[in-house]
């Protein structure tokens, strides 16, 4: 299990390189004879919930991303955000990878989903708890400088995965927002559920939908 996080230089005035994280979690064999707690602690994964935890190249553009503003903040003000530095979590639709002589280009269309930011590390394996309702669709796209592996870019924004998008609104096309992407990253179906909590912005009533297992 891995996040991706891929950089674009230079869009939010940062720079990083592309890496792979591989988070501390508990695989399904594990579960199968570690459920209790105290058994658990024996390995340093007490059942917890702590705030979101970008990775070291990812930080700074959490730090400078607003998670406040939301889909329909910017389609309704656009021109005020259209300079405003967002982060929006998401779940790919479609990609389209294309190279020319210096860079690849990555253009995603993605589904948007509230996400409290929150990393729930239990005895199920999925951390992050999306709601299955967020604010339509948006098209996040970026690109990075050559040399980069293709086939591992590729495979870390195949439609279903959950991504995280750090960047500025670029233009509306109808309801449909264009994002510069200045940094991403990426998990797996492995990492994340829709189905546990339903919940809309900070303020709003969360609905649980399930007990995870």
């Amino acid at each position: 299990m891995s996040a991706s996080a891929v950089d674009m230089h230079g869009v939010l005035g940062y720079d990083a390189t592309a890496m792979t994280q591989i988070l501390c979690r508990v695989t399904p064999v594990m579960k199968r004879f570690l459920l209790p707690a105290a058994v658990l602690a024996l390995f340093g994964c007490v059942p917890h919930t702590r705030m979101y935890r970008p990775s070291p190249s990812e930080e700074v553009a959490f730090k400078a991303c607003r998670r406040d503003v939301f889909p329909d903040d910017v389609r309704e003000s656009f021109d005020k955000y259209q300079t405003v530095p967002l982060a929006w979590a998401s779940i790919i639709k479609h990609v389209d990878v294309k190279e020319t002589d210096s860079h690849v280009i990555v253009r995603m269309r993605a589904e948007h989903h509230y996400f409290d930011w929150l990393e729930d590390h239990g005895v199920q394996e999925e951390i992050y708890f999306l709601s299955p309702r967020g604010e339509g669709e948006f098209v996040a796209e970026f690109r990075i400088k050559k040399p980069v592996p293709v086939d591992a870019l590729t495979r870390s924004v195949q439609p279903g995965r959950m991504l995280i998008a750090y960047g500025t609104p670029t233009r509306l096309e109808g309801r449909l927002i264009h994002m510069k992407a200045g940094f991403i990253s990426t998990y797996g179906q492995r990492m994340f559920r829709t189905d546990i909590l339903d919940y809309g912005r900070p303020g709003q009533p969360t609905k649980r939908l399930k007990v995870p297992t």
